[in-house]
């Protein structure tokens, strides 16, 4: 065989592809510094679409708020916070991460656990349906 052929023919990931539809608009909460607050607002103005390329989930209204509402998603912690939900593993940046290391057309790659982090969030959510290729939640 060619060398060619011998390689891996794909690269191996840590990510999984889910699909959200949504009975409304998603609000994000994002806590920014307030330096950055007004370049992050233009940013999220000049995005097409948040996501893959294959989103539909678009920038429709941005807004400054002192607190986000208590029913949000937020980091899981040891403390005894007696938040309701499901918890799941969210990939996240670390201090470390570069722009190098985040451009998709730079050769540099992403590093677990030197440029991401899994960290679990909290969300308020029950499950309301599961099969084996769907689940439906719904608020608590």
């Amino acid at each position: 065989m060619k060398k060619k052929r011998q390689e891996q023919a794909f690269e191996p990931t840590f990510g999984i592809r889910e699909y959200a539809i949504y009975n409304g608009p998603l609000k994000i909460y994002l806590n920014v510094p307030e330096g950055s607050s007004e370049a992050i607002i233009e940013a999220l103005r000049n995005i097409q679409f948040l996501g893959t390329s294959d989103s539909i989930c678009t920038c429709t209204h941005i807004a400054k708020v002192a607190q986000p509402p208590p029913k949000c998603a937020k980091p899981h912690s040891t403390t005894k916070d007696k938040t309701n939900g499901i918890i799941f593993l969210l990939t996240d940046f670390t201090n470390k991460a570069t722009f190098d290391a985040v451009n998709p057309y730079a050769k540099k790659k992403l590093r677990k656990n030197e440029d991401i982090i899994l960290r679990p969030y909290i969300f308020p959510i029950k499950v309301i349906k599961k099969d084996k290729n769907c689940t439906v939640y719904a608020s608590l």
